[in-house]
C-alpha cells in the first residue's frame, strides 16, 4: 500500500471515529424529555436511601425585630423559573408561585422523583428570569400558530444542552438579531407578549411579598450573550411603587 494511501486509510478511521464520538457525545447532551425517559429516572430516584445523606434540621424563619445596624438577612437575588429559556431547556418546568413557595420554605418533587427543599425559609428573593426571553411562553400556548411557530415551540419545549448551545449561538451573533418566527415576524406582536410576561412577574411579586416577614423584589436578568462565549450577569431589581 502506497504511502497516500496509508494517509487516507488512517485518515478515515479518524473521521469514523470521531463519528462516533460525536454521535456518543450528543447522546449524552440530549437531556431526558419523552415521559418513557422520565419515568425511567423517577424509577431508580425511589431506590435511592435519602437517608444515607446527611440532612441538615428544618428551621422555621426567624422574624428578627427591627435593627437596621445589626441584623443579617438570608436571600437569592438571582432565581430562575420556568419562563427563563434557559432554565426551562434544562428542564425547569416551575413556574413563578413555586418558585416563591419553595424560598418559603415548601418541598416539592422535581421532575425526576426527587424531592428538594430548603433548610431554612429565605428572608427575601428575586425572581431574576432572562428578560430577552419574555414573551415565547406565552406565544407558544396559544392555540393558532402557523406551521413554523409551532416547530420553533416544540424547538424550546424539548430538553437539550444541544439546543441550549444553539440558542446560545444565535445571541451571540453581530449585528444582534431578534428571531420572530414565534410572533409571525411582527415585533408589535413580540413586545405585546413580552409586556404580558413582564405584568405577570410584577403580579406574582405582589402576591407573595409579606412586609416585615418575607420580601420580594421585582426584577429581571438582563445577560447578552458576547463573543467566545462571554457574558456578564446583571440582575435589575425594581422597589414596589
Amino acid at each position: 500500500m502506497s504511502y497516500r494511501r496509508w494517509i487516507g486509510f488512517f485518515v478515515v478511521l479518524i473521521a469514523i471515529f470521531g463519528g462516533f464520538q460525536a454521535f456518543d457525545l450528543y447522546a449524552r447532551l440530549a437531556l431526558p424529555s419523552s415521559d418513557k425517559q422520565i419515568a425511567d429516572i423517577v424509577s431508580k430516584a425511589r431506590l435511592q436511601d435519602e437517608k444515607s445523606y446527611f440532612r441538615p434540621p428544618r428551621q422555621a424563619l426567624l422574624q428578627q425585630p427591627k435593627n437596621h445596624l445589626n441584623n443579617v438577612y438570608f436571600g437569592d437575588l438571582h432565581v430562575h423559573t420556568d419562563i427563563s429559556l434557559d432554565a426551562y431547556l434544562f428542564g425547569n418546568r416551575f413556574d413563578m408561585d413555586t418558585a416563591y413557595q419553595v424560598a418559603k420554605g415548601k418541598t416539592v418533587t422535581l421532575r425526576t422523583g426527587e424531592s428538594v427543599e430548603l433548610n431554612r425559609p429565605l428572608d427575601f428573593v428575586a425572581l431574576t428570569d432572562h428578560a430577552e426571553g419574555f414573551g415565547p411562553g406565552l406565544a407558544c400556548a396559544e392555540k393558532n400558530l402557523t406551521e413554523k411557530a409551532k416547530a420553533e415551540c416544540d424547538f424550546y419545549a424539548t430538553p437539550s444542552l444541544m439546543g441550549f448551545l444553539e440558542l446560545r449561538g444565535r445571541a451571540q451573533q453581530r449585528p444582534p438579531t431578534r428571531d420572530l418566527t414565534i410572533f409571525d415576524g411582527e415585533q408589535a406582536v413580540e413586545r405585546k407578549f413580552a409586556a404580558s410576561t413582564w405584568q405577570m412577574v410584577k403580579d406574582a411579586a405582589e402576591r407573595h411579598n409579606e412586609p416585615g416577614v418575607f420580601t420580594t423584589f421585582i426584577g429581571y436578568e438582563y445577560s447578552p450573550a458576547l463573543p467566545d462565549r462571554g457574558k456578564l450577569h446583571r440582575n435589575v431589581l425594581f422597589s414596589f411603587s
